[in-house]
């Protein structure tokens, strides 16, 4: 799954959003909050 994503953004087959949220799905699957909270400021921006 992370490969897939790795390649697929290398290679311009998915835009940076779609990556994130792909991104999204695997912070859920390995139950890491650090880095889905990351993924979430990203994509709905920062809190100032």
């Amino acid at each position: 799954m992370i490969k897939q994503l790795i390649t697929d953004l290398s290679y311009d087959q998915i835009s940076l959003i779609q990556g994130l949220s792909r991104a999204k799905l695997i912070a859920f699957e390995i139950q890491n909050s650090d880095f889905k909270n990351w993924i979430v400021s990203e994509l709905k921006g920062y809190q100032a």
